[in-house]
Formats: C-alpha cells, sequence, structure tokens
C-alpha cells in the first residue's frame, strides 16, 4: 500500500507535527472532539469527569476515547492550509487510490474518501461497534494501520472485520 519511504514520512507526520484532538462518546453524550488547544486547557477536574463519564457508561450503549485527527474537518475547516495533513487527504483522493477502493469493494459508486488519523495512548478505548454511517454517505470503511516495525501483539491493537453488510 505505502512505499517503505512514504510509510516512515507518514509516520513522521503523525508522531511529530499532528495536533491531535481527544475524540469521545459516552453512551448518548457524544460523539465528542475536543481540539487540541482545549484538551491543553482543561484542567484536572475536568478531565476527571470525563473520565468518571465515561467509566458510567451503560454496558449496552457505546463508548469511545482515543486521539483524532479527523482530515477532512481540518481541511474545511482551514485548521492549517497547506499543510502535509491536506496533502494526504489529497492523496486519498486521487483516481488511484479510489479506483483502488473501488476494485477490493466491488463498489463503483464511491467518488470520495474521508479520512481520520487515530491513535490509540494509554487508557483509551473503542467498543465493538460498526463503521456504517449511512447518513453521511459511507459505503465502505478502510483502515490503514501503522505500528512500529517491532509491534508484538501483546501489546494489542487486534482488528477484526467482517464481510458481512452493517457490521
Amino acid at each position: 500500500m505505502l512505499t517503505a519511504d512514504s510509510a516512515e514520512r507518514l509516520k513522521s507526520l503523525l508522531a511529530n507535527k499532528t495536533p491531535w484532538c481527544l475524540a469521545w462518546q459516552a453512551g448518548s453524550d457524544g460523539p465528542n472532539l475536543v481540539r487540541n488547544a482545549e484538551i491543553r486547557a482543561m484542567g484536572v477536574n475536568e478531565k476527571s469527569l470525563l473520565l468518571s463519564k465515561l467509566a458510567a457508561t451503560e454496558k449496552d450503549s457505546y463508548a469511545f476515547l482515543y486521539h483524532s485527527y479527523p482530515l477532512v474537518t481540518a481541511y474545511l475547516e482551514k485548521w492549517n492550509p497547506g499543510c502535509a495533513h491536506e496533502r494526504l487527504l489529497e492523496e486519498l483522493n486521487t483516481e488511484a487510490f479510489l479506483s483502488l477502493l473501488r476494485d477490493v469493494s466491488g463498489i463503483d459508486a464511491i467518488v470520495k474518501a474521508d479520512g481520520q488519523a487515530t491513535l490509540y495512548a494509554p487508557g483509551n478505548f473503542l467498543w465493538p461497534h460498526n463503521d456504517s454511517e449511512s447518513s453521511r454517505g459511507r459505503r465502505v470503511a478502510y483502515v490503514l494501520n501503522l505500528t512500529a516495525t517491532d509491534w508484538a501483539p501483546q501489546w494489542a491493537g487486534t482488528s477484526t472485520s467482517s464481510t458481512t453488510p452493517g457490521t
């Protein structure tokens, strides 16, 4: 999917030049996205309240907490015009990548790719879910995983996928 050089540059971009937001949902409260500057401004009490809210989420509800950089939102709201994140989104929307998505999915109607960079730090989590977002026109979800070359399975990060529509 990526050359070794492009994977290394993407890894460097995400590690060193990404103003991570905090994405979270606790049951019906969310989804929420807290921008980087707001995270830094949060006091200990605010952070504790958020963690308490997440911990109290009912088991039959949905919850997540992770770091995110929403490529399309940042692009449209001009968070950092001309930055490498914008070039990444543009690359994901080239005919070559969209053609690959169409070929792999069998869905010829794909016309654009959304994108989100995600970072799971200690304490972050994502409950089992499906990636269906038909209200936004989503037809298929994709994941490009970037991990250390010496990654060990016991460090987690297991992803499961299904070929059943809607799961």
